[in-house]
């Protein structure tokens, strides 16, 4: 009876081991995960920190734009190399005319445009593109894989915001989104996808971004110190420009078309 009970006892203990296993199985599973994600987060958080001085010194151009501007270095030959850069069409003729973008109206839009729900909605957008893709695989896929490509998106619309601060001021850009003024599909969306790449000058007229397109092309080679081994090198870096500037051309659509929703500036003529 004894080592009946015993091998019934041990039969149970069994059992109750099998039930217990995959329950630590699963914890540990867990822990593991957080401990990944932790560390692509301490991985992305020590590079901005060695960067640092790059993304202050992006940050403090406005205001050395702003001294050169009240000085008048290099103002002449500024408005010559921009009158050289043919321009886009003007505004409807009902519009407002243009004022020129103030540092502080510049440092109202860097802050919205970094921590506004636009800027969460574009990084959800572009992790939900890599999520698709499976890029980088060694993300996998579930929520743990989606949470590290959002980080990684919110991560470079950071370094791209700070960069695209500083060098619009520099440069005399605006990079603001405002209404075409247009009537008709066609006209209205052709306005939207070609303001990803064009800027207002100061007296209003628009020509090609340089600060969008060095912005959006710095962050993206800039981001691939944080990526694993399968995404790291210059062609994906390259693909994520792309999907940079496909997410910025459907934000614009939308700006163009649900101005309400989007909260979206008036149209204005140089």
């Amino acid at each position: 009876m004894k080592l009946i009970c015993s091998a019934d006892s041990g039969s149970r203990g069994t059992r109750a081991d099998q039930g217990v296993r995959p329950t630590f199985g699963l914890i540990r599973t867990a822990g593991i995960g957080n401990q990944i994600a932790l560390s692509r987060l301490a991985v992305t958080v020590r590079y901005l920190t060695r960067h640092f001085l790059t993304i202050a010194i992006g940050a403090a151009l406005p205001f050395v734009a702003a001294m050169a501007q009240e000085s008048g270095f290099g103002g002449d030959a500024n408005r010559e190399a921009r009158a050289a850069i043919p321009s886009a069409p003007s505004a409807a003729a009902g519009s407002l005319p243009y004022s020129r973008i103030t540092q502080e109206e510049r440092f109202h839009d860097y802050v919205k445009h970094m921590f506004s729900a636009e800027s969460v909605l574009r990084a959800a957008v572009g992790s939900g593109i890599d999520q698709a893709a499976d890029a980088p695989h060694e993300w996998g896929q579930g929520a743990e894989g989606y949470g590290e490509r959002f980080a990684n998106c919110y991560g470079q619309h950071i370094v791209r915001s700070t960069l695209l601060y500083g060098s619009s001021a520099a440069l005399h850009e605006d990079n603001r989104y405002f209404l075409s003024g247009e009537s008709g599909f066609w006209r209205r969306f052709k306005y939207a996808v070609a303001s990803t790449f064009l800027a207002r000058r100061d007296d209003g007229s628009r020509g090609l971004s340089f600060s969008q397109i060095g912005s959006a092309t710095a962050s993206g080679f800039i981001s691939r110190e944080w990526q694993p081994p399968s995404t790291s090198g210059p062609a994906h870096a390259v693909s994520a420009i792309g999907t940079t500037f496909g997410v910025d051309v459907g934000l614009n659509v939308a700006r163009e078309f649900f101005p309400k929703i989007f909260h979206t500036l008036a149209p204005v003529r140089p």
